[in-house]
């Protein structure tokens, strides 16, 4: 059975759909020019009768966070609770939102003392109490969640000029922003029964303002092609899981699909990159910088981008056995292809329950073997090169598949999915091997410069592996394009385009799939069996669900 509603101030038709305990709720891709062009709002009602409130969906962090009203937090100028004044909505490029007015809900249950201090990696900083309350999907009770913990802002202050926003967080338990740890979102609408397990399923719109899906408790059979595959979570140095982050084996770029316009271009000058990368530096950076990293743990012995608690201590491989050598693919602690420890990939390799996954266990075992002999260690690359060096991004694996190799190390590899980051996060030295091949210019502080708009088109990818590539998918290039309506009209003008791709910062090692991944890559998170699933997306992200199944 459908159930529907409108959101007229998101000027879209939100649905729900309810079969074997999964819901659909549409999540919009909303842009502007100081929240960045890339935003996956959705919208959910809070208390009894429901208030509807319209958040950021972030699997990046997991409480779920909404204004007070008449607090301090609803007075500050960027503040999205009522209607800002005309000259501060005309400057700041602000709507209405929402807000919780605890006087109008008749379910709220005061938690005394429990209170909340939330800050993200762009300086966005929320406090005050958490509550009880109802919260549902869809208007018409369906999905109403009973009894759901949830942090009621009263204090804070966005970062700069972006917007403030309701924070949706669903991602695990330990990375709530408080030390009393509680039921979050998800798992309450497993306890409530209103689906079967904590997971939820993600596949989002390319299209501005246009909407994709999350499925809470399954997934839907129509949005993707082929089988889901398995990647086990990675635990922090201390064997817990907080994010939702997994080790990348490789990332490579598929420019099979050439120019678009089928002609050839003159090269491109160093002076003329640099021209290009001052047109773009003057109306990106804001959102980029706001939106990075918020992993909470320790990963391969550096700490990621969050204010939150500093995590050190041995790190279990990602087959999640508490570091008993066993891998995600069935290894045996000598690594689960072959048994050869020159193969590991995604295990400890020796068995001894406390290697690295970074690979500095001091005893040569690291994750892709004793590569110093210039092999990668797996052969899947066979590029003679230590993990795509050896061609320095510009070159294509001697396999003959064309790929260009762009040399992602060993300690480069983790990746937190984070439906809330506003683009692809990387290392720089892969963004630079992509600069080269794309023709345009790189900085560690910008990313990648402006490129060849018919480059960025839908059969030129990139290909992302994991569990040593037995797991492969690919994002579309045109999936990171900056919209026209983003871009700065003088680069429009010369043909080019803005790339959704920004570089890791020095200090940190984590690597971020933000919303664009979300386009191409149907994604499941699942806490039921600390997982991430992927396949490759098809057909319309926002149709309602036609092949629903519980999952897991």
């Amino acid at each position: 059975m459908r159930y529907s509603w409108q959101y007229p101030s998101l000027l879209l038709v939100g649905e729900i759909v309810a079969a074997q305990r999964v819901l659909q709720g549409n999540v919009q891709h909303f842009e502007s020019l100081t929240a960045g062009p890339w935003q996956p709002l959705l919208s959910l009602g809070f208390g009894t009768p429901p208030q509807e409130i319209t958040g950021i969906f972030d699997s990046g962090s997991s409480d779920t966070i909404i204004p007070l009203a008449g607090s301090p937090l609803c007075q500050v100028p960027n503040q999205q609770c009522t209607e800002p004044a005309p000259e501060v909505r005309d400057g700041l490029d602000v709507q209405v939102r929402g807000e919780f007015d605890i006087n109008q809900a008749a379910d709220v249950e005061q938690l005394p003392g429990e209170t909340f201090n939330a800050t993200f990696s762009g300086g966005d900083g929320f406090d005050g109490e958490y509550i009880k309350t109802t919260v549902t999907i869809g208007t018409d009770g369906q999905g109403q969640v009973p009894g759901a913990q949830v942090a009621l802002a009263s204090g804070g202050q966005p970062a700069g000029d972006f917007p403030q926003f309701s924070i949706y967080g669903v991602g695990p338990r330990e990375n709530e922003a408080t030390d009393q740890k509680y039921d979050n979102l998800p798992q309450v609408m497993k306890d409530a029964g209103v689906i079967k397990g904590n997971s939820y399923s993600v596949v989002l719109n390319p299209t501005p303002l246009a909407n994709g899906s999350v499925f809470f408790g399954g997934i839907d059979r129509s949005q993707f092609s082929g089988e889901l595959q398995q990647v086990a979570l990675d635990p922090d140095n201390e064997g817990k899981i907080l994010d939702f982050v997994v080790k990348m084996s490789s990332i490579r770029l598929d420019m099979s699909g050439g120019n678009k316009n089928n002609n050839q271009t003159a090269k491109v000058t160093k002076d003329q990159q640099r021209a290009r990368m001052r047109l773009k530096r003057s109306i990106y950076r804001r959102a980029s910088t706001r939106g990075r990293g918020k992993a909470g743990g320790t990963y391969g012995g550096r700490q990621a981008v969050r204010v939150s608690s500093t995590r050190r201590g041995s790190h279990n491989s990602n087959g999640g056995n508490g570091g008993n050598g066993n891998s995600s693919n069935g290894g045996n602690g000598n690594g689960g292809n072959g048994g050869n420890c020159n193969n590991n990939n995604n295990n400890n390799g020796n068995g001894n329950g406390n290697g690295r996954k970074n690979g500095k266990n001091g005893n040569g075992d690291n994750d892709n073997g004793n590569n110093g002999n210039g092999n990668n260690g797996n052969g899947n690359n066979g590029n003679n090169g230590n993990n795509g060096n050896g061609n320095n991004g510009n070159g294509t694996d001697n396999n003959g598949n064309g790929l260009i190799n762009l040399g992602l190390k060993e300690d480069e590899g983790f990746t937190l999915f984070d439906t809330g980051g506003v683009d692809l996060t990387l290392p720089a030295g892969v963004l630079k091997r992509m600069a080269q091949a794309l023709d345009a210019d790189f900085s560690k502080q910008d990313g990648i410069g402006p490129v060849e708009c018919s480059k960025l088109n839908a059969d030129n990818k990139l290909v992302m592996g994991f569990n040593d590539d037995s797991v492969q998918v690919s994002l579309a290039l045109d999936k990171i394009r900056v919209s026209e309506d983003q871009a700065n009209p003088a680069l429009a003008r010369e043909g080019l385009c803005e790339v959704g791709a920004s570089a890791v910062p020095p200090d940190d090692n984590l690597s971020i799939m933000g919303f664009p991944f979300y386009t191409d890559v149907y994604t499941v998170f699942d806490l039921e069996n600390n997982s991430l699933w992927f396949a490759q997306a098809k057909g319309d992200p926002s149709a309602p669900g036609e092949q629903l199944e519980e999952f897991p």
